[in-house]
């Protein structure tokens, strides 16, 4: 079971400024990011199809950016999708 973000930002007064969300899948959190008033949000999904869906559940949400990007701790590591 997921906390939900409201009860932490509530409970330890999170104040933040920007958020940094990798594995965006959908971008199903999206409402709760923006009930929460967070200033930027950068959503990283790396297969294609699932990253047309979150860019379009992310059309009306002006600052949360979209982007088609692999995140690994390795550069130049080539990531092979099975």
């Amino acid at each position: 079971m997921m906390i939900p973000f409201q009860y932490l930002f509530q409970k330890y007064n999170v104040q933040c400024t920007g958020l940094i969300h990798a594995g965006a899948s959908t971008a199903q959190e999206r409402e709760v990011y923006d009930q929460l008033k967070i200033p930027e949000v950068l959503w990283f999904e790396a297969l294609p199809d699932v990253f047309e869906q979150a860019r379009f559940n992310l059309l009306n949400y002006k600052n949360q950016i979209p982007i088609k990007a692999c995140i690994s701790d390795t550069d130049g590591e080539v990531i092979d999708r099975k």
